[in-house]
């Protein structure tokens, strides 16, 4: 029984010039390694103290690790369904002014028109969410007041408890709850995998 691995130390140390050759007294003192050992990997506990590693076990060692890597690299991730609710609200003053649109998540806010524009996510919502409009970027602009008048955002939880204790957000703004596919996709319905 080996024991569980405490260190390894490189073939480096041990070579004339290395700390542990003139840690050991140099010279005579220190015996040489055999020339394909790449690494002395010393245990503690256990019957063997230490193991020689040599060359091909280490490279056999790394593309073993590699080929594995690869293999969860390449893998298909899962699709991925969050519940979400769209949020509309409109910025006043002079920097930054107008209404935006974000998908909120548990984990994380994807705006649809902040900093870029998110084509097929407000091409999504709009097919679900229509309120009149076609469902077309170019509409997108007019759809978000019409969201917050249709959907403002509510404060209490539907048993009529408050939901948020804190100043009162005087901004324009609606919400509306469904789904997240993949971040590029938003459904009123959950949809399948």
């Amino acid at each position: 029984m080996r024991g569980f691995l405490q260190t390894v130390i490189p073939r480096a140390v041990w070579d004339p010039g290395g700390f542990g050759y003139n840690f050991l007294g140099g010279q005579g003192k220190c015996e040489p390694l055999p020339p394909n050992v790449a690494a002395v990997e010393v245990y503690a506990g256990g019957d063997e103290k230490r193991v020689y590693v040599t060359w091909d076990e280490l490279m056999e060692r790394r593309r073993t690790r590699q080929a594995e890597r690869m293999e969860r690299i390449r893998q298909p991730t899962e699709p991925t369904v969050l519940p979400c609710y769209v949020w509309t609200f409109l910025v006043p003053g002079d920097f930054y002014s107008g209404w935006y649109c974000y998908v909120v998540t548990r984990h994380f806010a994807d705006a649809v028109n902040f900093r870029g524009f998110d084509e097929p996510l407000a091409l999504s919502i709009l097919n679900e969410i229509p309120l009149g409009f076609l469902p077309h970027t170019a509409n997108f602009d007019s759809w978000m007041p019409a969201f917050a008048r249709a959907y403002p955002r509510s404060r209490r939880w539907p048993n009529g408890k408050v939901l948020h204790r804190g100043k009162r957000d005087p901004r324009k703004a609606g919400t509306f709850h469904g789904w997240l596919k993949n971040r590029s996709s938003f459904s009123l319905e959950r949809p399948t995998l």
